[in-house]
């Protein structure tokens, strides 16, 4: 049964294309909507397929944000103590094998360990030259760590992962990889951009991960409200007690959301707050 007004108790918030307009940024309008939704003692946070190293201090300095939904559901964390409170990784026998299976192809990605995300020197400057990241390049450019052997530097580090991404802009390679990897081994896959293949636990999704979270906290699926706009949000706005899909979303988070709302570059999350909360 959808959430009614005043029911809600925690809000999950995707970032690139919801909670950030084109321009990667968050609008005072947008903040002041957060804020009120908290003085409200609701629980609002990120909800992101980016690792700790990759979140906005725009979101993460507004008063009362206490957690983060990190690497697509794979890690929950409490910003403050920067602990997990909700983890879910691949074990690095198998994020080996992934590795292995695209250096394969010509392709070396990223790996996110523990909040950080590591890539091989090579495969961090052919991104920077052959991708146009737009708005996007000061989160790359803050959240990548170049090493000059991905492998070798994540066997030796020896823990487990949260998750692979591989930017890739030959689209019918991409989905070659994907359905690829889905007989290789067991694992989630998702895009957050039509450039990009995530890999992560098989059992990891936005939705999944606010769920068990909100279990943790004795908050109810009809208590939640996601936000979002792309495929690595569906679960999320499948989960809640109320998916709100962007006017910008993809058309399956459109046809999956209970609800439909303005585009990120109209102030949208904030149109949502107080569409469904008394502020």
């Amino acid at each position: 049964m959808p959430a009614t007004k005043n029911q809600i108790r925690l809000i999950a918030l995707d970032l690139d294309g919801t909670v950030f307009n084109e321009k990667k940024e968050i609008t005072s309008v947008v903040r002041s909507a957060i804020r009120s939704a908290i003085a409200c003692n609701i629980i609002v946070m990120p909800a992101t397929g980016r690792p700790m190293a990759g979140l906005p201090e725009d979101f993460l300095t507004i008063p009362g944000v206490t957690y983060a939904l990190t690497s697509n559901g794979a890690r929950i964390i409490n910003i403050h103590t920067k602990k997990a409170v909700f983890e879910d990784t691949l074990p690095l026998s198998q994020a080996l094998l992934i590795l292995d299976y695209m250096a394969g192809y010509g392709y070396i990605p990223d790996v996110y360990i523990d909040g950080e995300v590591f890539v091989e020197r090579t495969a961090y400057e052919q991104v920077l030259k052959n991708f146009d990241l737009g708005g996007l390049l000061p989160y790359f450019l803050k959240s990548r760590q170049p090493v000059e052997n991905l492998r070798e530097y994540i066997e030796k580090k020896g823990k487990n992962i949260e998750k692979i991404n591989l930017m890739i802009q030959d689209q019918k390679k991409k989905q070659e990889m994907m359905q690829d990897l889905f007989r290789l081994t067991p694992v989630s896959i998702s895009a957050g951009l039509s450039v990009n293949i995530e890999v992560t636990s098989k059992t990891v999704n936005k939705g999944t991960a606010l769920i068990k979270f909100g279990e943790q906290l004795g908050i109810k699926k009809e208590q939640i409200m996601a936000c979002g706009d792309s495929s690595n949000d569906l679960d999320m706005i499948k989960a809640a007690g109320i998916g709100v899909a962007m006017g910008n979303a993809d058309k399956e988070i459109k046809a999956a959301a209970d609800f439909i709302t303005k585009t990120n570059e109209e102030d949208v999350v904030a149109y949502a707050i107080k569409t469904f909360i008394d502020i």
